[in-house]
């Protein structure tokens, strides 16, 4: 489930425990903290995250692969978004990170930023980087491997 809302670009926060009983309170916790119902609208764009370097190694469910108890996509704070015909920026950061960190970042829910199949778009991170990428057959936009601190950085 977690290989296929990430290759699909989703916005997802995923916590397991496969050790003891108690032990996955603090992951689902994590969720809770940063992922509230309230913010997400389907009629208000946000950042789907996926990737991430900091994400906790899965394993395949055999609790000697991987790490017993984990998330994915924790941690990350956004506002400000601005979605607009031809442009789209956020502000985002981890709370979870020490130092800086790569994800994947895709704009989902837009309103009004909705890019054509095969339309080449050019973005800017907070560090002066430019990327050119290419939406993909659905229209959307994936900013791949960009770099994040726990510091607010506008995308």
């Amino acid at each position: 489930m977690v290989h296929v809302l990430t290759a699909g670009h989703h916005g997802f926060a995923f916590s397991w425990n496969n050790g003891d009983h108690g032990e996955g309170g603090q992951a689902m916790g994590l969720i809770n903290k940063y992922y509230p119902a309230e913010k997400f609208r389907k009629n208000e764009s946000f950042p789907a995250f996926g990737n991430s370097s900091i994400d906790q190694q899965m394993g395949d469910g055999d609790p000697a692969a991987g790490e017993l108890v984990g998330g994915i996509n924790l941690g990350f704070h956004w506002g400000q978004i601005v979605d607009e015909t031809g442009r789209w920026s956020v502000r985002f950061s981890n709370d979870l990170v020490a130092g800086e960190m790569t994800v994947d970042v895709t704009p989902r829910h837009c309103q009004q930023f909705k890019p054509q199949p095969g339309h080449m778009m050019r973005w800017k991170s907070s560090l002066d980087d430019e990327v050119t990428t290419t939406a993909d057959r659905q229209g959307l936009v994936t900013d791949a491997r960009l770099i994040c601190s726990s510091a607010k950085k506008p995308f």
